[in-house]
């Protein structure tokens, strides 16, 4: 589990899924709102409105071809 934290930086999966209420510890259950100017995420607990904004990415490697000029 993650507590809520102004900004930490935590793995995306575990924010998604095990982030808890500061204040009152519970688990919070996040809404996605999917938009071509970007995927935000935003849960409300306690009366705070909290966001999540994802910060780790996965590196995919095509060892295929290599780029010529």
């Amino acid at each position: 589990m993650v507590e809520i934290e102004d900004d930490a930086v935590v793995p995306f999966v575990e924010a998604l899924d095990g982030s808890r209420c500061p204040e009152c510890g519970a688990t919070v259950e996040w809404t996605v709102n999917l938009d071509a100017d970007g995927t935000t995420y935003r849960a409300q607990h306690c009366g705070n409105d909290y966001y999540l904004v994802p910060h780790h990415y996965r590196f995919v490697v095509d060892e295929g071809g290599v780029y010529e000029e």
